[in-house]
C-alpha cells in the first residue's frame, strides 16, 4: 500500500518496473482492482515512447490484414508441391506472444533427437528483409513471394541454414532442427514460401489470456504492449 505512490511520482524505468511487480503481488491477493491500476500506472510511464509507435503500428496490422497481402490458397499448394533443394528437418514453433511456445520449445526440446533454437534474429536479419530489399519495387507479401527466383529461395535458405546451426547448443547432425520464434508469425506465409516441407507448430490459448499477460508484463521496450 505504500509502494504504489512511488511508482506514479518517480516516472523513470524502475519506478515502471516497480508498478508491475506491485501489481503482480496484488493480484496474487485478489486485490484486483489495485492490481489493475498498478498495472495501468506502469504503463502510462512508457506511454510518451508508445505515442510515435502507435500509429506506425496500427498501420503495420492493416497491412497484414489486407487480402491482397496474404498469398492464395492455390500459391501456397502450389509450393508445396514444388521439389525441395535439399531435403531437412525442420519445424517452425510460432504464435501469439504469451502464447505458451517457450515451455512447448522447453518440452519438445528436451528430446534428444531435437535441436532447439530460441528466438534468434536470423530468420529476419539474414533472410527475410533481404528478400524485401531484393524486391523493394513490390507491394505486399503476395506480390513478393511470387517474385522470388528459385535462385533468391536457395539463397535465402543457404543463408538461413548456414547462421541457424550456431544458435543450437551443439552439432545440429540428423536432429530435427526447431526454430522457435514468435516474431515469425506475422510472415509465416514467407518462411512456408522458404520451407514448405518444414512442420508449422502453431500455440494456442485464448485470446483474453493472452491481451491479460501481455498488459501485465514488464515487456522492456516492446512498446506492442503498451499500445
Amino acid at each position: 500500500s505504500t509502494l504504489f505512490p512511488y511508482t506514479t511520482l518517480f516516472r523513470s524505468p524502475y519506478s515502471c518496473q516497480a508498478g508491475y511487480e506491485l501489481g503482480h503481488v496484488l493480484d496474487a491477493q485478489d486485490r484486483c482492482a489495485e492490481a489493475y491500476a498498478a498495472f495501468r500506472a506502469a504503463k502510462d510511464i512508457q506511454r510518451s515512447e508508445a505515442a510515435v509507435f502507435e500509429p506506425m503500428w496500427r498501420a503495420r496490422l492493416r497491412h497484414l490484414q489486407a487480402e491482397e497481402h496474404v498469398p492464395t490458397v492455390e500459391q501456397f499448394r502450389h509450393w508445396a508441391d514444388e521439389p525441395p533443394a535439399a531435403l531437412r528437418r525442420h519445424a517452425l514453433l510460432v504464435g501469439c506472444p504469451r502464447s505458451g511456445t517457450t515451455l512447448l520449445e522447453r518440452m519438445v526440446g528436451s528430446h534428444p533427437d531435437v535441436a532447439s533454437s530460441s528466438e534468434s534474429a536470423i530468420w529476419h536479419s539474414e533472410v527475410w528483409m533481404p528478400l524485401l530489399r531484393e524486391r523493394s519495387e513490390l507491394s505486399g507479401m503476395r506480390a513478393v513471394l511470387a517474385s522470388l527466383t528459385p535462385q533468391q529461395l536457395q539463397a535465402g535458405r543457404e543463408r538461413y541454414w548456414r547462421s541457424i546451426v550456431h544458435t543450437v547448443q551443439g552439432e545440429p547432425g540428423e536432429r530435427l532442427l526447431l526454430d522457435k520464434n514468435p516474431s515469425i508469425f506475422p510472415v509465416l506465409a514467407g518462411a512456408v514460401r522458404l520451407f514448405p516441407q518444414a512442420r508449422v507448430l502453431v500455440a494456442l490459448r485464448d485470446p483474453r489470456d493472452v491481451v491479460w499477460s501481455c498488459f501485465t508484463q514488464h515487456l522492456y521496450g516492446d512498446r506492442k504492449s503498451v499500445v
